[in-house]
């Protein structure tokens, strides 16, 4: 339940998933980037009657 309703639960779900699926060490500077890109609000609130998910799907077609 928490991964659909506590946000750093969903970041870390989110982030982990990336850097698994494409094998990368935490450390990679593209773990940072995503780490950051979570945080854009232009990116998650551009369009303020999608869903959270459908947020987070943009969030990361962006990178």
């Amino acid at each position: 339940m928490l991964d659909r309703e506590c946000d750093w639960v969903i970041k870390h779900r989110l982030v982990e998933a990336y850097r698994e699926r494409h094998q990368l060490p935490p450390s990679h500077p593209k773990m940072a980037l995503l780490d950051l890109q979570y945080h854009d609000v232009t990116v998650l609130y551009e369009d303020s009657f999608k869903s959270r998910d459908e947020r987070v799907e943009k969030l990361i077609a962006s990178l």
